[in-house]
């Protein structure tokens, strides 16, 4: 008698440290709830002695029992087959159902036929956990693919499909007549989390979305606003790059959405000066630019005059060869492509055609420059007397108040170099950006020009080797300092239009 309560009670306590192990798998693990099934159903087969599988809803074979269960007719089923025993549980509330098939070379008493029920319990917790995970992925994934359009509209400039874009996820985000752009930098392996941070900190106030050009970088779209709320996205930014060690941030000035890719470039030269800057700012104060300080309705002519045969194409064509221009000039091939969702094969066409139309030399880095400033008054409403534009050229354009001061700051730094950097400079601009005719014109070694365009760059805080619009900038300096500016018109023999 003795024996048999002995017995009982370490059945019990067998029974019972089986249902605490098993309440343990319906905590999610660390390794994800995938991981956690496959742990409880190994468990589970070797708890009843036997083995156990989960078979996938619409998995092909198992037999006509398996496929009834998974189409819930019936639910659950028990056989005795040459004294071997079988059970099988649908799963879930969705048919065809996932089955749950426990196998042992025993008949189920009735504890290994409630831990298999409990265990179906638990693996239908563990299994909608898992459902749940994936749905909250790939509604991420979805509004990842959203905001990345969002910004590829707006690098475009077409506001009206960003907003209607945008509504989906930020409702009324872009509804404002202005935005910043802040640009953070961290080690690749570190974007992921650098972006779901953002994207905690500023709780749907402003897009946070990869870079499409760098693997390191996060790009924070945000609404310039005023009241009690403004600059709040930028303080809060600024905040968290400046707690941390590995993450730098370029932040820009104010701009409207339809010139958002001018925000980004401001907020990319920014972040390249925190870059190099020893006390690692986490931004910096927005730069005069040289478009700023033309006057529009001169400027507007003469870009008007310059752009003047793309408006004989129609205007779909037209906005995407000023679009892809825009980019174009500023960034290579490649990254432009990525920015536009398009080939960087279209990019290059698209480039090609409207240089055909302008008749412009694009190999020309005095052209590209031209038509960089020109593509920053394409949307201004100029009335233009007759005449007025073929007298204006771009050295006249440059010579506007206040251009010529800030073309004088932007070189001063190249006189505290005693090798004559801005002679250097200059010679290079002239030879297209060439350094071997550059070192030959010079008398120097191709290296020793080199070794002086990266001091020069150091110098003026500028990215002048690689092109696009720190380089402009400076040839619009050096025009505005010396007063002339070569042709640069496949089919001109006078100075720059």
């Amino acid at each position: 008698m003795s024996d048999d309560r002995s017995s009982v009670v370490t059945e019990r306590r067998e029974t019972q440290r089986l249902q605490t192990e098993l309440l343990g798998y319906a905590r999610p693990g660390r390794d994800g709830n995938a991981r956690e099934i496959r742990r409880l159903i190994d468990w589970l087969g070797t708890a009843v002695g036997g083995s156990a599988v989960l078979r996938d809803a619409g998995a092909e074979g198992g037999g006509p029992l398996v496929r009834d269960v998974a189409a819930g007719r019936p639910r659950s089923a028990s056989v005795v087959e040459n004294g071997r025993g079988l059970r099988l549980l649908a799963l879930g509330t969705t048919s065809p159902h996932p089955v749950l098939v426990v196998a042992r070379s025993a008949p189920f008493d009735p504890e290994s036929a409630e831990l298999v029920g409990r265990a179906a319990m638990v693996l239908e917790l563990l299994l909608r956990a898992a459902e749940a995970d994936t749905a909250h992925r790939r509604a991420h994934e979805v509004t990842g693919h959203l905001q990345a359009a969002v910004w590829q509209f707006l690098m475009r400039g077409d506001v009206e499909p960003a907003r209607r874009a945008v509504a989906g996820v930020r409702p009324g985000l872009l509804d404002t007549p202005w935005v910043t752009v802040l640009v953070l930098e961290a080690p690749a392996g570190e974007r992921a989390a650098t972006a779901r941070e953002c994207a905690a900190l500023v709780a749907g106030h402003a897009l946070v979305l990869p870079c499409p050009r760098h693997p390191g970088r996060v790009i924070v779209l945000a609404p310039f606003v005023t009241g009690p709320e403004a600059g709040q996205v930028k303080h809060t930014v600024s905040a968290y790059a400046a707690g941390r060690r590995t993450v730098r941030l370029g932040s820009s000035n104010r701009h409207p959405p339809a010139r958002t890719a001018e925000a980004y470039e401001n907020a990319c030269r920014n972040l390249a000066a925190a870059r190099l800057s020893l006390c690692r700012p986490a931004g910096r104060s927005p730069r005069v630019q040289l478009p700023d300080l033309l006057e529009p309705d001169r400027a507007g002519l003469w870009a008007k005059h310059l752009l003047h045969p793309l408006y004989t194409v129609p205007l779909r064509e037209r906005t995407r060869m000023m679009t892809t221009m825009c980019l174009g000039l500023r960034y290579t091939a490649v990254s432009s492509a990525k920015i536009l969702g398009v080939s960087r094969n279209t990019v290059r066409a698209r480039m090609a055609r409207a240089a055909g139309i302008l008749g412009i030399d694009l190999d020309d880095v005095r052209a590209r420059t031209a038509l960089h400033i020109a593509l920053h008054f394409k949307d201004l409403e100029i009335a233009a007397g007759p005449g007025d534009a073929d007298r204006l050229r771009l050295e006249q354009i440059l010579a506007a108040r206040g251009v010529r001061e800030w073309a004088e700051h932007l070189v001063a730094p190249l006189a505290g170099d005693d090798r004559d950097l801005r002679r250097t400079l200059c010679v290079w601009i002239g030879e297209n950006c060439g350094v071997e005719p550059t070192a030959r014109r010079l008398g120097l070694h191709p290296q020793t020009v080199r070794d002086r365009l990266r001091s020069a760059e150091t110098l003026l805080d500028k990215r002048l080797i690689a092109g696009g619009s720190d380089l402009y900038e400076l040839i619009a300096a050096f025009t505005a300092l010396d007063g002339r500016c070569p042709p640069a018109r496949k089919n001109a023999s006078g100075p720059l239009v």
